[in-house]
């Protein structure tokens, strides 16, 4: 059923099989288990352990989804969270074998409208083609999630409609790749860039911070930048607009 089953306090045996049905229990958060449908969830949503099989359904969760441990598997899948993402695991020596999030052949993804926080954790993604599996319309902070012994690529495609920020302070091994689809006036700012990261700024403004660096866009109205503009990359496609720089310009 979609409630399952519900444990109002700990429980102690030596095997539990879940057999790929739903249950929660009341102090901790909440089990992976497979998809048979689509589904909402109202409010936080906190998923402790077990695996979260979406099995080619959407999942909606209308609030944050908190990710401590237990694992996420796409597939063909969708998991749309309207609040913020928390991927966040405090234990230490985490077996990297078993990754939080594991993305195999499919084409799922996690739709994010408000911010990502990658802190602790695992993240496995087998690379096919051009797929992303994370959609983030919020800001994106990378400060310690881990690629698998194993591999695979880490990828996130921007999609918001107004400012977006992102900061990378550890990403550890494996390519790390973005996709621009920021359109707005803003665009996306780069607080900093870390090796094997990749970025496709598609025709979208990029600006990064630490570089004091700007890769090219697209403009789509008259704009005003103030201060010097460095273009370090891309194509600056006036469009037949006009830019007026209040600084210098350097190429």
């Amino acid at each position: 059923s979609d409630e399952g089953v519900h444990f109002v306090s700990h429980i102690n045996c030596s095997e539990f099989i879940t057999n790929g049905c739903r249950f929660t229990h009341e102090e901790e958060g909440q089990y992976g288990y497979t998809l048979g449908e689509d589904i909402v969830f109202d409010g936080d949503y906190h998923l402790i352990a077990g695996k979260l099989d979406l099995n080619g359904h959407s999942m909606t969760v209308r609030g944050d989804f908190y990710h401590t441990y237990g694992e996420i598997r796409a597939g063909n899948g969708t998991l749309i969270i309207e609040g913020d993402y928390y991927l966040e695991n405090n234990e230490e020596n985490v077996d990297e074998t078993e990754p939080l999030v594991y993305y195999e052949e499919g084409n799922g993804y996690i739709h994010i409208y408000g911010d990502a926080v990658f802190k602790d954790g695992f993240f496995y993604e087998e690379y096919y083609g051009e797929r992303y599996c994370f959609l983030i319309e919020g800001n994106l902070r990378i400060c310690g999630t881990r690629i698998s012994q194993y591999g695979g690529t880490g990828s996130f495609l921007l999609a918001g409609t107004k400012k977006q920020m992102v900061y990378c302070e550890d990403w550890g091994l494996g390519e790390c790749r973005f996709l621009i689809d920021n359109h707005s006036d803003e665009g996306v700012f780069f607080a900093n860039i870390l090796e094997y990261t990749s970025v496709n700024e598609n025709g979208c403004k990029v600006v990064y911070i630490s570089e004091n660096a700007t890769y090219g866009w697209k403009l789509e109205e008259d704009m005003v930048w103030s201060g010097d503009l460095v273009l370090n990359g891309g194509t600056l496609d006036l469009n037949g607009y006009n830019l007026i720089i209040t600084g210098n310009f350097i190429q």
